[in-house]
Formats: C-alpha cells, structure tokens, sequence
C-alpha cells in the first residue's frame, strides 16, 4: 500500500491467537473474580448481622431485678425512684450490669454529687456516639443506648473507692452514670457496671428465644 507522500504502509497485523486467548482468559478470570470478591463481601456482611445478632440475644440473665442489680453493683436505688429496670448480660470476658430508674432532677442532682469526687458536676455529653448495635445493651430495657444521647444528657462515673459518701463507698464495680433529664422535672439515671469475676449468688440464664422478653422492671 503507498501512501500519498509515495511511502508504503505496512498492513496492521493481528495479534497472534495465542496472545488473544491470553487476553480472553484473563478478562474472564477477571470477571470471576470480580463475582467471587462479591460474593465473599455479602457473606461478611451476613455473618457480621448474625454475630451482631447472637451478641444482642445471647446470655441475658432471668431475674435480675432492680434491687438484686442494686446490691451486685454497690449502689443504692433512691426509694422514691419510679420505672425502675435492670438486666445483667453474662460475657466471655466480663459482665455486664444495667440498672435504670427515674427520680426528680433535684435527687438527681444530688445523687450525681454524691457519686463523685469532691462533688465534681458530671459533664454534658457534647459529642454523642453514632449507634452500634453491638454494644446496644440498654435497648434490652427499651432505652437508648446514653452516649448515644446529645441533648439534656450528662455523663459520669467512679470505681471502688473513689468516694465515701454513704451512696458511693460499698461501689463494688467500676460503673458509668448517665443522667438524661428527658422531661421537665424528671431525670433518668442510667448505670452501667463493668463486672468481673463470678456474681454471688448468679441468676438464672436464659436461653435466647427468652431474650426478646425484655428486662425486669420495678414499680
């Protein structure tokens, strides 16, 4: 072939069929691939929803009442506490104690004092958390999990022997306080015992089809 400028053109070559069976071969592993990493990516994602599952159901204890809850943790319940609720969740590496009740923000107040070092004021939860289901453990009591709470929520806490108030001094466990002041006059306290070692005496675990049932509520 001879162009206009008189040079001649060279015929483009194909490649050669071993070549092109190459490239074919890796455009379908490829693509195989591409499906196998999918595939693989769906069941993470299932095996992560039914792990986070197990872990919401698995091992609530039957019984634990707001007062048996009270004494494992060391921390008295004002007696004029109304929606009272606990529940005690049994782990592979610790344990984990809830006790919820509703007081007015007066003895609110006062009990936070008590509860801390020098009186020292519990402090605003300015930066919430974004909700986790896998450490969701206070919607066992229908409640929010309190760091995940912003507005009108305060957040505290003490471990054994931080205070000597006749609230805070037989503390058995270290515990975080939540005070969430969600209507006028009322507040609710929320504790959280992080619980190691055998509980005396242990209630009664549940199997998990009992998990949805809830937790035990005072009056």
């Amino acid at each position: 072939m001879t162009t206009m400028a008189g040079s001649v053109m060279e015929p483009r070559r194909r490649p050669p069929t071993w070549l092109r069976r190459v490239l074919i071969g890796a455009g379908v592993t490829a693509g195989l691939l591409g499906v196998a990493y999918a595939a693989l990516l769906l069941l993470g994602v299932k095996m992560w929803d039914d792990l986070v599952q197990r872990e919401q159901s698995c091992c609530w204890a039957v019984g634990a009442t707001p007062e048996w809850m009270s004494g494992v943790m060391g921390l008295p319940v004002p007696p004029a506490a109304t929606d009272r609720r606990a529940a005690f969740k049994s782990g592979s590496a610790y344990d984990t104690g809830l006790l919820v009740f509703t007081v007015t923000d007066a003895e609110a107040q006062r009990y936070l004092e008590a509860l801390n070092k020098s009186g020292a004021v519990a402090v605003d939860n300015i930066h919430p958390q974004e909700p986790h289901p896998a450490s969701n453990r206070f919607a066992r009591l229908g409640l929010p999990e309190p760091e995940t709470v912003g507005e009108n929520m305060r957040l505290s806490g003490l471990c054994p022997g931080d205070v000597t108030t006749p609230e805070g001094k037989d503390v058995h466990y270290c515990t975080k306080v939540f005070a969430h002041a969600f209507q006028p006059g009322s507040t609710r306290l929320f504790l959280r015992a992080t619980i190691e070692g055998a509980v005396t005496p242990a209630p009664t675990m549940g199997p998990p089809e009992d998990s949805g049932k809830g937790g035990d509520s005072g009056r």
